[in-house]
């Protein structure tokens, strides 16, 4: 994978709106969490290696900031949470750590099991994560909304989980769980909430053309959880109707 550095930014901005920082933006889940907190008229940075958020940009205007950034390269996370440090006054109030990559093919079985996949999966879905949170938390610290969000998924259930294959999809969600409860210990005493939503099975690249949901109703789901969870102390595992999810 190509290691671009994030592109410049325009800045500074009024820092009554809200700041939303959303990986995975350009396409699926992502992108549709990016609009939808556009819509509410928030300022919103979206990071992602494709290219794909052009219509956000001319929807929008100055209120998306398109980033290019590999989460699994540290020093671009780097120098993305320093642009936006700078394009939004030094706050964030709302992190969503959605990127994510199904490199599996369908089912496969353990005697399947390929080990430069699984890696690349857990740096990605589980590296990726911590890596913005590490350069992006003193943000967040600062900002007035105080949320870091974790896309999960059922499959890093335990206790939901029905797969009998698909080792290094489940076992990278099932560490992102872990990172959050973690995470929520070290920053309950800051006001983060931190929360892993489970966003159902939508149509998206990884989810297929015959799942039940798009990916716009899941994030709107998912816009209305965060926004209704904030007690520190409260459910910290939801699926986007707001059920809470045994880990």
């Amino acid at each position: 994978m190509p290691r671009q550095a994030a592109t410049r930014l325009k800045g500074p901005y009024r820092r009554h709106m809200t700041t939303v920082v959303v990986t995975g933006a350009a396409r699926g889940l992502g992108f549709c969490l990016a609009e939808a907190y556009l819509k509410q008229g928030a300022t919103v940075f979206g990071l992602d290696l494709l290219d794909q958020t052009a219509e956000l940009a001319r929807t929008y205007g100055d209120r998306f900031h398109a980033i290019r950034c590999d989460i699994t390269d540290e020093g671009q996370v780097r120098r993305a949470a320093e642009e936006v440090a700078t394009a939004a006054g030094g706050a964030v109030d709302l992190l969503i750590n959605d990127a994510a990559i199904y490199l599996e093919k369908p089912f496969t079985d353990a005697n399947e099991f390929d080990a430069e996949m699984a890696r690349r999966t857990f740096d990605v879905n589980a590296v990726g994560p911590l890596l913005l949170v590490k350069h992006f938390l003193p943000l967040v610290l600062t900002g007035s909304g105080k949320k870091i969000v974790y896309i999960s998924s059922e499959a890093g259930s335990i206790s939901h989980n029905w797969r009998s294959r698909e080792y290094a999809y489940c076992m990278s969600k099932a560490a992102v769980n872990m990172q959050s409860v973690i995470l929520q210990r070290r920053v309950k005493d800051e006001g983060v909430k931190v929360l892993a939503v489970q966003p159902g099975w939508m149509r998206t690249v990884m989810g297929g053309a015959d799942a039940d949901l798009d990916p716009s109703e899941s994030a709107a789901g998912i816009v209305d959880v965060i926004a209704r969870n904030s007690d520190i102390d409260g459910p910290a595992y939801l699926d986007y109707t707001g059920k809470a999810w045994e880990w």
